[in-house]
């Protein structure tokens, strides 16, 4: 049966498919005919999925973020957070969502859970707030960085 699938699942021409299927006992032939047909299903849900990630490729923001992604971040800046807290999130979206994909709607329900908090809505946004004030103070050429611009080392006392 396997020597039949792979003869089947080959990208060849479909004469070249259809002949050893064909000359296949009843339940050889039944049971290849449903592999093949749940590779195809398979592959047209990937083409899909592929399909729908260029189109939102032309849609700026949206490139590359689900729609229920997408709508989070609208809601975040509905509710107020500074849109610099929005685009980090976004930023940082983007490559979980490509390399934890398994993982990336359980996250999006527990942001989605939270958002639904008001009393943790009320207790992260000013800490939003004043991380992009924080950002926007750093950028300022007038002001210094809060970081020190020389470091000396500190000598370590040695015990005796």
């Amino acid at each position: 049966m396997f020597g039949l699938l792979a003869v089947a699942g080959r990208r060849r021409g479909a004469a070249g498919q259809i002949g050893p299927l064909l000359d296949a006992d009843t339940p050889l032939f039944s049971a290849a005919l449903a592999e093949v047909e749940r590779r195809l299903t398979q592959r047209i849900e990937e083409v899909i999925v592929r399909r729908d990630m260029l189109r939102r490729l032309a849609d700026g923001d949206r490139a590359l973020l689900p729609d229920r992604a997408v709508a989070l971040l609208e809601r975040m800046s509905g509710l107020g957070f500074p849109a610099d807290a929005v685009a980090t999130a976004r930023e940082g979206w983007m490559p979980a969502r490509a390399l934890v994909p398994e993982g990336f709607d359980d996250y999006l329900t527990d942001v989605e859970h939270a958002l639904e908090d008001p009393r943790f809505v009320d207790l992260i946004k000013p800490a939003t707030q004043a991380s992009a004030t924080n950002r926007t103070t750093r950028a300022s050429p007038s002001s210094p960085p809060p970081w020190p611009t020389t470091c000396s080392p500190t000598p370590h006392s040695s015990r005796s």
